[in-house]
This record gives structure tokens, C-alpha cells and sequence, in this order.
């Protein structure tokens, strides 16, 4: 029987010429050649999860019988089970990835190719960053790239791959807040860089490894590694302080935490508590201490200003940034019902009571308005159009949830239509609470019942209500011309 590749399929499925069962053919098993390692890499890079998805277990079912063929066939079974890591944390299937990427390690070690092997600790960092193993992680990925530099003349494979899992240990390291570690690792790479670039380059083969690459990764590291300097920058003059009394962080006490937060004040005194927090728990948390001085520590609340009301403009440029069905309903779900982000993540079709024109929102069931009933239903035919087949039950899903049963990422609410905006998710989420208030009287209990608040919570509504309804009605408009949902 003529060998066929793995990949006819997948091709077939993606063009959507392919329906129905697996062809018999595939049932043997046929052979894995580097094409199809490539094919499947393509269909990830071009974000065709889907496609990849319905072919990956007959990519996987190949590379178990490559991994026994040799280093050559190991090494393409290594990059399977690296795609496949990949995919799983593109789908939120933490231990999943972290079980492909096991796999990936193992062949790699076969072939003995240190380049596969640096691709297989990059894929398994991920999942050992989220399960907190970032020590591990740094060290796999360490190791990884001494191997590859470990020869006196390293080849423009060598570099690239050295460059990239210093890429993703200087990412790891910052997202375990660890700054020297995490801007080593970054100057390692843009050294990598530098030194591939007098490489000559292969036509037709883009590099991975690129200057710009560098600056992307360096944002996200700097936004973390910004966060660990604030907190020390904030907490400096007592840590100087408690060196002059103490030879380690064991020693401060509970009363020593409290002295200090007494010469600060107002959000000083807010942000110095947090800090210490971070720094105490973290240290608990590796060891070094054995009680945090800071557990059970208060400190006064700040006074909270008088919320203002959104201006029209500033909901109409709102309403207007927004025009996917996705999107809109979003913004709906936090300008009418004032529902939080993570409330909206979490909706499910079950949730929905179309007939009956209702809605339920983290177990509050509310009448649904003609708006948010009509962006509803828009929503509804374009995720039956465009996922016809998806088992997902959340009412809002995307090209990566479709493909599993989870919900759709923070960064996927809303989009980035109204990043720009004053009025965003959460400004009209609060303008709403607060339109309830103006509109039904200054009354927490009201402001309660209608959207679950807590009492600290309504209280404040309601006293902002109250002062702005005290104030002269032009220099304060008490209402925003939008649809309002009615209450419950």
C-alpha cells in the first residue's frame, strides 16, 4: 500500500471538503515525515485551532509510532507533542500541555538534537510556570540553551533556539517576580540576537528570533518587573530601617509592621501594607520565614469620592466603538444590567430565557429590555452561524473556547473597541448602579436587591446618589440618555 501523509486529512478538513468519519486508511497509522510536522505547525501559526484540532489525533497517533523510529523520526515526534502542548494552553488545558509537553522531552532526548530538546523546555515552561514551578522551568530552559551553546562555533539553529528559550526565561522569571533573573535572561537574548544576525539568512524561512521579537517580550517582562521595583521602592525606608535592628526577616514582628504603618497615611499607608504583604507572604512561601508579621493587619480605608455620572458623549463614543454581535452585548450586559466582567464570562445559554424575555446573572434572574434582547439575539445566529457544532456552553465563546467548554478570557470581554474610551465596561457598569440610585431615591437596600451588592458597596452608591441629588440639578445632569433595563 502507497504511503499517504498523516495530513491529507487535516488539509481536506480545513478546506471543509471533508466530512464524517476518519478514512480508513488512517486507521494504519501511516508514517510522520517532516512535512506534516510543518502542515500542523502552519494551521497553528495561522490560528486554524479548529482544523488542527480534528486532525492533532492523527498527527499524535503517527508520531507514537515516529518516536520509535530512530533519532530522526524522534525528533518529529518531538515537535507533535510540542504543537501539541501548545494548543492545549492556547485552550486553558493546563495539565493536559503539561502531559504533551512531558512526552516532547522524552523523544526529544532521543533524537539527541539540542535544538528539539530547547523547543521541548519551552513548551513545558508554560505549564510548569502555572502549576508553580517557575525554579524548574528557569532550569530546564538554563540547561537548554547552555547545551546549544556548548560548541565553539554555534550554528544559526543553535542561536535562534538559544535565543528563544531565553526569551521565555526571562518571561518566566518576571512573571515569578523576579527581576535579576528576568532581565538576565533577556540581555542573553538580545546577545542571541546580535549574533544570529550575522548569520546569513535561508530565503523563504522567516526567523523567529528578531530584534522586534526582543522589544514584544520586553514589554511584557517590564510590566512585570515594574510591579516588584514599586513595591520595593515603596517599602525601602523601613526595610533600611529594620537592617540597623535585625540580621533577617524572621526577626520582624507583628507590632514592628504596625510602628511603621503609623508615620504613613491616606494611600501611602494603603500601599505600604501591600507591599509588605507581597514581600512577607512570598517569603513565607519560599521558606525563608516562618510567620508572616503581616496576616490579619488593618488599616484605615481611604474616604471615597463622590462617583460622578458618564457624560452622553462619553457613552455614545462607547456605543459607537463597539460593532461586533460579541462586543455588543457585552456592552449591553454592563450598561443595562450592570453585570461585572467575570459575571459575563461566566453566562451560560441556560441563563437565557428568550420566551419568557428573562435573564439570569450570577443566579439573579432580570427581565430582559428590547435592547439587550435584540443584541441577544444577534449574538445568538452569529455563534450559530459561525460554530454550528461547538459543545461549549457559555453564551459568549470564541475561535479558541469553541473548541473546548471553558469560558472566554479576561482580555476577551469587550474587546479592544473600548480601550480608549472613558466609558468603559466598568465606568458604565458603575454608571449604571448609580443611575439607580438617582433614578429610585439614595436607598442601599434597594441598590442591593437589585444587583447583589454588598452593603459597603450600595452604601456608597447611595451617599454618592444622595450628594449629587443635593447639588444644583445644572451643574449636575442626574441621568444618562441611554435604554435602561427596568428592575427586578
Amino acid at each position: 500500500m502507497k504511503r499517504r501523509s498523516v495530513l491529507v486529512a487535516g488539509v481536506a478538513l480545513g478546506a471543509g471538503a471533508v466530512g464524517g468519519p476518519v478514512p480508513a486508511w488512517a486507521a494504519a497509522v501511516p508514517g510522520l515525515s517532516a512535512g506534516d510536522v510543518a502542515a500542523a505547525r502552519w494551521l497553528f501559526a495561522v490560528g486554524a485551532y479548529t482544523r488542527l484540532g480534528k486532525v492533532l489525533p492523527l498527527v499524535l497517533a503517527a508520531a507514537e509510532h515516529s518516536a520509535e523510529q530512530g533519532p530522526a523520526g524522534a525528533a518529529r515526534a518531538a515537535g507533535v507533542w510540542v504543537l501539541a502542548s501548545q494548543l492545549a494552553v492556547k485552550q486553558g488545558r493546563t495539565s493536559l500541555a503539561g502531559a504533551h509537553a512531558e512526552r516532547a522531552g522524552t523523544a526529544a532526548t532521543h533524537s539527541g538534537d539540542p535544538v528539539v530538546l530547547a523547543a521541548a523546555a519551552r513548551a513545558a515552561a508554560t505549564p510548569l510556570r502555572r502549576t508553580g514551578r517557575s525554579d524548574e522551568a528557569l532550569l530546564l530552559l538554563a540547561e537548554a540553551r547552555a547545551h546549544l551553546l556548548a560548541g565553539a562555533r554555534p550554528t544559526a539553529a543553535d542561536l535562534e533556539a538559544a535565543g528563544l528559550a531565553a526569551l521565555t526565561a526571562a518571561y518566566t522569571a518576571a512573571q515569578a517576580h523576579r527581576p535579576a533573573p528576568a532581565r538576565d535572561f533577556a540581555a542573553q537574548a538580545e546577545e542571541d540576537t546580535l549574533r544570529l544576525a550575522r548569520h546569513p539568512h535561508t530565503p523563504g524561512r522567516p526567523r523567529e528570533l528578531t530584534a522586534g521579537q526582543c522589544d514584544l517580550y520586553g514589554i511584557g517582562i517590564h510590566r512585570h518587573v515594574a510591579t516588584v521595583w514599586n513595591y520595593l521602592n515603596q517599602i525601602r525606608p523601613v526595610l533600611l530601617e529594620w537592617s540597623n535592628c535585625y540580621d533577617h526577616l524572621r526577626e520582624v514582628t507583628r507590632d514592628d509592621v504596625l510602628a511603621h504603618l503609623e508615620t504613613v497615611q491616606g494611600s501611602q499607608q494603603q500601599h505600604t501594607i501591600i507591599a509588605l504583604r507581597s514581600l512577607f507572604g512570598r517569603a513565607k512561601k519560599n521558606g525563608t520565614i516562618f510567620k508572616n508579621p503581616t496576616s490579619r493587619v488593618r488599616v484605615g480605608q481611604r474616604e471615597e469620592g463622590v462617583i460622578q455620572p458618564l457624560e452622553p458623549e462619553h457613552i455614545n463614543g462607547s456605543v459607537a466603538a463597539v460593532t461586533h454581535p460579541a462586543d455588543r452585548l457585552i456592552l449591553a450586559l454592563a450598561a443595562v444590567h450592570a453585570a461585572r466582567s467575570a459575571a459575563i464570562r461566566r453566562l451560560q445559554l441556560d441563563d437565557l430565557d428568550i420566551g419568557n424575555r428573562r435573564l439570569s446573572i450570577d443566579g439573579r434572574t432580570r427581565p430582559m429590555d428590547e435592547l439587550t434582547l435584540q443584541v441577544t439575539r444577534e449574538w445568538l445566529e452569529f455563534r450559530r452561524r459561525r460554530w454550528p457544532d461547538t459543545a461549549n456552553p457559555h453564551l459568549l465563546i470564541n475561535k479558541h473556547t469553541a473548541l473546548g467548554t471553558g469560558p472566554i478570557g479576561k482580555s476577551s470581554v469587550a474587546g479592544p473597541a473600548l480601550h480608549r474610551q472613558t466609558a468603559t465596561l466598568e465606568r458604565l457598569r458603575m454608571d449604571r448602579q448609580l443611575e439607580e440610585a438617582l433614578a429610585h431615591g439614595p436607598d442601599p437596600l434597594h441598590l442591593a436587591e437589585v444587583f447583589g451588592l454588598s452593603e459597603k458597596t450600595a452604601i456608597r452608591y447611595a451617599n454618592s446618589a444622595r450628594a449629587l441629588l443635593e447639588q444644583d440639578l445644572e451643574s449636575a445632569p442626574a441621568t444618562s440618555p441611554r435604554t435602561r433595563g427596568s428592575t427586578p
